[in-house]
C-alpha cells in the first residue's frame, strides 16, 4: 500500500555537529525569553536549515518531542513569510521541574512572534 505524498515545507534539518558549532561561533544570538534562545547565521543557500538543541534536563522523551514538533511548526510558518537563507538553531534551557510540561504552544508562538522582526533582521 502507498502511503499519501508528504509536501515539502522547503524546510531543511542541521544535523553535522560542525554546523551547530558554526552557528553558535558566527550567528547572532536572540534570547527570545529565559528559556528560549536562537542562533541564527545567514547561509549560502536559499533555504532555511533548522535544529534544535535540548537538553534532558528539560524533560522526558516526550516533552522533548512535543517541542521539537512545535519548534518544527513555527519555523515553518516564519519561513514561509521570510523568504531567506538562513540556518537557526533553537535552544531550550533547563528550567524549573515541569515547567515545560505546563508550557503551551500559544506560549512558544508568543515569543517567536514577538521577535520575528528581530530574527528576519539578523538573517
Amino acid at each position: 500500500m502507498l502511503l499519501p505524498a508528504v509536501e515539502n515545507s522547503g524546510l531543511l534539518t542541521i544535523k553535522k555537529k560542525s554546523d551547530f558549532e558554526k552557528l553558535k561561533k558566527f550567528g547572532k544570538r536572540v534570547y527570545l525569553t529565559s528559556w528560549l534562545v536562537i542562533n541564527v547565521a545567514k547561509n549560502s543557500d536559499n533555504t532555511v536549515r533548522a535544529g534544535y538543541t535540548i537538553s534532558a534536563k528539560v524533560g522526558g522523551a516526550v516533552i522533548r518531542n512535543k517541542l521539537r514538533r512545535w519548534r518544527r511548526e513555527i519555523i515553518r510558518h516564519w519561513a514561509k513569510e521570510n523568504a531567506l537563507g538562513v540556518d537557526i538553531n533553537v535552544v531550550f534551557k533547563p528550567k524549573e521541574s515541569g515547567f515545560y510540561k505546563k508550557l503551551k504552544f500559544a506560549e512558544v508562538q508568543g515569543a517567536w512572534s514577538n521577535n520575528w522582526t528581530k530574527i528576519s533582521k539578523l538573517g
